[in-house]
């Protein structure tokens, strides 16, 4: 728990763990066994970048006593100390890399965002409005500080990337803007829109929400179809029967990211790339004005990593705003030209690309 960073959280429920801190106890957890084989499956996905260089770091000392198995979709995060390589292609294990690797159930054809999610309004004639603004607001979680005295207004047009470290306060920043936590007593939240004393599903309805929590949320759904329509209401299953509208708002979303023909399968039954490919389409199945993405691109290999990062910068261009959460600045589209940082004791800073 030292080595890794995670001594000073061992009395804390685990599920009061940020994202990133939960990754890094169950890399601790691992190498805790004594087991002569260590089985690690994308584990570098969710840690900052303090977080895998003492990841690697572990992996390549020559004194521990286990060997290892690592699936990666990011080659370039591997310990300099990898014996051997082994590649998946078409359901085939090689030791050479194919020339050409195809795109899980992904189209790479250009795609053009669909019609109804352009903003009919048109960005440029609202821009310098704002969108939301937040006022001294110093914000928990699970009783805890983790952001103080943020001062922060994104007008409309613009989009921002949130850094920080794991268990900053990243994902608590974006639950605030979504609706699902608030700012302590003395600071304020202002939506658009939204007065005070209206329901908050309203702006929900209005915003994309992702984050890595939702892929465990909607497991036990029984479609993809299922949790691309639960988007239209902001809600974890569906309390009624699919209409028709929702039918197709889901068929172009879904056609849209290469996955129509995965629409009657559960979650159980396809990949992880998969999967955030159908959360990423619920998001986006509203056509909201603002989506709000806690690290996207965790968890997709190379091929699909690029196809969503030129959808997102698709869905910029077009017209929805954009704030994600990122630890590597690798997954920020070029639409991103602003950027808060969380520092130490939860400090703001925010800068222009």
């Amino acid at each position: 728990m030292r080595r890794f960073g995670v001594w000073s959280l061992r009395s804390r429920k685990f599920l009061s763990l940020s994202y990133g801190q939960r990754r890094l106890t169950l890399v601790a957890r691992a190498f805790v066994s004594d087991a002569p084989v260590l089985l690690l499956d994308e584990v570098f996905n969710g840690l900052d970048a303090k977080a895998k260089l003492k990841l690697r770091r572990a992996l390549a000392a020559p004194r521990e006593r286990h060997a290892w198995i690592i699936t990666s979709h990011r080659p370039e995060e591997l310990p300099a100390n990898v014996t051997h390589r082994a590649y998946m292609s078409g359901g085939r294990l090689s030791v050479e890399r194919p020339h050409a690797v195809a795109a899980s159930a992904v189209r790479k054809a250009e795609r053009r965002v669909p019609s109804r999610a352009k903003r009919a309004h048109g960005v440029d004639s609202h821009r310098g409005q704002w969108l939301f603004r937040i006022a001294n607001a110093d914000i928990f979680r699970d009783y805890r500080p983790v952001i103080r005295q943020l001062e922060w207004t994104v007008n409309r047009g613009e989009h921002w990337a949130i850094l920080g470290a794991n268990g900053s306060g990243k994902s608590t920043l974006l639950t605030l803007i979504h609706g699902d936590v608030h700012p302590a007593l003395g600071g304020t939240i202002e939506r658009q829109g939204v007065p005070f004393g209206t329901h908050i599903e309203t702006w929900k309805r209005r915003v994309g929400w992702l984050s890595p929590e939702l892929q465990a949320d909607h497991y036990l759904a029984k479609s993809l179809e299922e949790i691309v329509i639960s988007g239209r209401y902001a809600s974890v299953g569906l309390n009624d029967a699919p209409t028709r509208a929702d039918r197709q708002a889901a068929t172009r979303w879904l056609r849209f990211f290469g996955i129509e023909q995965l629409r009657e399968r559960g979650p159980r039954q396809v990949s992880y790339g998969q999967m955030r490919l159908a959360l990423i389409a619920r998001a986006m199945v509203n056509d909201p004005e603002l989506l709000l993405l806690d690290e996207p691109c965790t968890g997709l290999d190379g091929d699909v990593r690029e196809h969503v990062l030129n959808v997102l910068q698709s869905i910029a261009e077009a017209g929805t705003q954009l704030v994600l959460a990122v630890h590597d600045v690798g997954d920020i589209v070029p639409a991103v030209e602003r950027v808060l940082k969380i520092g130490k004791g939860g400090r703001v800073t925010l800068s222009t690309r």
